[in-house]
Order: structure tokens, then sequence, then C-alpha cells
């Protein structure tokens, strides 16, 4: 078994060399993902507003949100172990039209109760589509150029997040919910018709040897990283929406757009860093930056200085998430890919879902302030279990790529 995973990565290597990037599938997969997340980061600065209108607590508030999360977590497993047999196309296309129905269904949740229920069923759509995308990514990028590659996918996820949530602020001031909600389902809709021209070609691969519950192990650290790094997302995206409506702070929605447009300038170039000079080079400063721009959010800052707060945790995530998500394909089997992935946007899943539950409570007990401080010493956690496994790891870090080696332009 281990000299089949061996030969079919040597063969990636060799035939990866030289290849470009912008290839029909990977443009395809970039622009089904922007509108994919669009549809998600729509209801982000929204949402949040939409539960506390109904409920008037801020516990709900991040209860209701913390659960999208959580059957977006359980079902990763069993979205792994599909895609690994060779259902990627069929779990894209079925995540993305679970985001469809799931914001059309918001017209019908007028309770908290329901509203908990569809956020557990939208939670599904998030796991197929972003496990899929990610075997996907793993599958045509060439080896050599992962690090570049990762850096522009992500740039997908940052256009979303730095045009969707200020269209669903923009849209809810000038209609109401229904029209937000319809819109998300929109953005939804072109992201299963842009899904369904992505032709990955099927490979011969040793056959799956995880359970059907089993995590990859090889994913874990990256993924306990990417927790750290997700849990002050959680917080502040679910609150400082709040933060900012009780401070009569207005155009929240460039704090969204500053943190994806920071994000989004330095992807290609940290991408690129962590080809050249190595995972770690981006993966540090990185950390760092995000627990400083959501720990300077506790000063209580005006518009300015909350605009400056999510522009420097969107340079912070522009940096470390290129790095964690090369880490991984390099470390991952190519016969357990699917897993790999699972385990490592599990990560981001649960991170998220922690940094909103946890923070509701926190906020009813301590103010809105205290979700940002705890927020910003787990990042800075984090940042330290990766220097001690980085130290410790038996396996030999990803080797930094020559310039003159770097293959034909795309």
């Amino acid at each position: 078994m281990q000299d089949q995973v061996s030969k079919l990565r040597e063969t990636e290597r060799a035939t990866g060399r030289g290849a470009g990037i912008l290839t029909r599938n990977f443009v395809f997969l970039c622009v089904s993902t922007a509108f994919f997340f669009g549809s998600f980061q729509m209801m982000i600065p929204t949402l949040p507003l939409y539960i506390e209108r109904l409920s008037g607590s801020r516990s709900s508030v991040g209860l209701i949100v913390a659960v999208f999360m959580l059957t977006s977590i359980v079902s990763r497993p069993i979205t792994a172990r599909l895609v690994d047999k060779g259902y990627a196309s069929p779990m894209m296309l079925s995540g993305a039209a679970n985001f469809v129905v799931s914001s059309l269904g918001y017209l019908l949740a007028t309770s908290v109760p329901a509203l908990l229920f569809l956020r557990l069923f939208h939670g599904l759509g998030m796991s197929a589509f972003t496990t899929a995308g990610g075997w996907v990514l793993a599958e045509i990028a060439p080896p050599h150029r992962r690090g570049e590659a990762s850096g522009y996918y992500g740039l997908a996820g940052n256009i979303a997040m730095a045009s969707a949530p200020a269209i669903g602020v923009a849209v809810l001031e000038a209609t109401n919910f229904s029209v937000l909600f319809a819109a998300s389902a929109t953005a939804g809709l072109m992201a299963l018709v842009l899904s369904y021209f992505i032709k990955v070609e099927k490979k011969v691969r040793p056959p799956v040897t995880t359970s059907l519950l089993v995590v990859s192990r090889t994913s874990v650290p990256p993924a306990l990283v990417l927790i750290a790094m997700t849990i002050p997302y959680g917080a502040a995206t679910t609150f400082v929406p709040i933060f900012a409506h009780e401070r009569g702070i207005g155009n929240i929605g460039l704090f969204f757009a500053a943190n994806a447009i920071a994000s989004l300038l330095c992807r290609p170039v940290s991408g690129r860093l962590a080809d050249v000079w190595g995972r770690q080079a981006v993966i540090l400063p990185g950390l760092i930056m995000v627990a400083a721009g959501v720990g300077s959010l506790a000063l209580e800052p005006g518009l300015l200085g909350t605009i400056a707060a999510g522009a420097v945790m969107g340079i912070g995530a522009g940096f470390t998430l290129p790095g964690l998500l090369a880490l991984l394909i390099d470390n991952a089997p190519p016969n357990e890919r699917g897993s790999a992935s699972a385990t490592f946007y599990g990560g981001f899943d649960m991170g998220y879902a922690l940094g909103a539950g946890v923070s509701g409570v926190l906020a009813d007990a301590a103010g809105l302030t205290a979700p940002f401080i705890a927020s910003a010493l787990i990042t800075l956690l984090g940042l330290g279990y990766f220097l001690t496994w980085a130290r410790r790891s038996s396996a030999p870090p990803p080797q930094p790529l020559s310039v003159k080696n770097t293959g034909a332009d795309t």
C-alpha cells in the first residue's frame, strides 16, 4: 500500500512539473466557490440582526450561528468517504443545491426553533461543497505550485467576503429580509450551475484505508492550527455587527470588506512565498496578525479602528491559510485527500462554531469585548502549538521551491 502511494506521489510530481495553474477546471472551481461563499457571506452581517430581532438574546445568536457548523463537522467524515470513492462532483452539486434550498427556507423560518433546524440542514451544504472543492484543488494543482494555487483558490472566498457582506447589508437596507434571502439563493444557484462544468479525470488509486468516522491523522496538526485561527472569525463575524449597532457605528460592511480585500491582495504573494521560503514563513506571521487584529476590537474602536482591525485580520488569514492548505496537501496520501480535506475544513467549522457559540455566552456574562480578548489568546496558543509540532514532527519540512524551477507560467 505504502509503495503504491509513493508511486502516485512521484507520478504527480513528474507530470505536474511545468504545468500551469489556470486550467479550465481551476477557473470553474474558483468562480463557483466565489458564488458559493457569496451566498454564505451575504448573511454574515445580517443574520445575527435577524436572530436577535426574533430572540432578543445574544446567547441565541451565538447558538444559531454555531449549529450551522455543527452538522458540517459531523457530516464531513461521511462526505470525505464519498469523495475519496470518486463522488466529488455529486458532493459539490448537492452542496450548492443545499444552499439554494436553505436560503429560500429562511423565508419560512420565523421562530428560533425553526431557525435552529434550518441551520442544521444548511450546514450539510457547507460540508459537501468545501470537502469536494478541497479534493478537486489537490487533484488539479501542480505539486510544485500548490502554495500558489492554494493562494489563488483562497481568492475566491476573499472576493465573496469583500463584496457579499456589503451587498447583503445594502439589499437589507433597501428592501427587507425576504429579498436578501432570495439574493442568497441566487448566488447558490450560480455555484450549482458552474460546478456542473468541473470535470476531473479519474485515477486508479489504492483502496481507501480510513473508516467512515476516522479523520486523516496527517491533517490533524494543520486542522488544530486552523481552529485557533478561525475562532476569532467566529467571534468577530457574529458580534461585530451587534457591537457596531449598539455603538452607532455605521457602514459595518466596511469591516468585512477591509478584511477580505486585505486578504485578497496578499494571497497570491503569500502562496508564492510558501512555495519559495517554506510553509512556516507565512503561517507564523499570519497567526500573529490575526490575534492582533481581533484583540484590537476589545479596545472598542470607532469606525476607522474597526476597519483597520478587519484589515489586519485579513492579512493574517491571507498568509496563514495558503500555508496551512499547502502543508495539508503536502502530507496527505493521494488516496486519502477527501479525508484530509474533510479534516482540515472540519477545523474551520469547529473554530467558527466555537468562536460564535462560546462568544455568545461570554458576551452575555462579561460584555461584548470579552469574546475578542479570549479569541486573541486562543490564536496565540495555536501559534505555540504549531511551533511545538513543527519542531517535534518526524516528517521532513516541505522543501522550498527553487525560483529557477518554478515551471511554466500560467
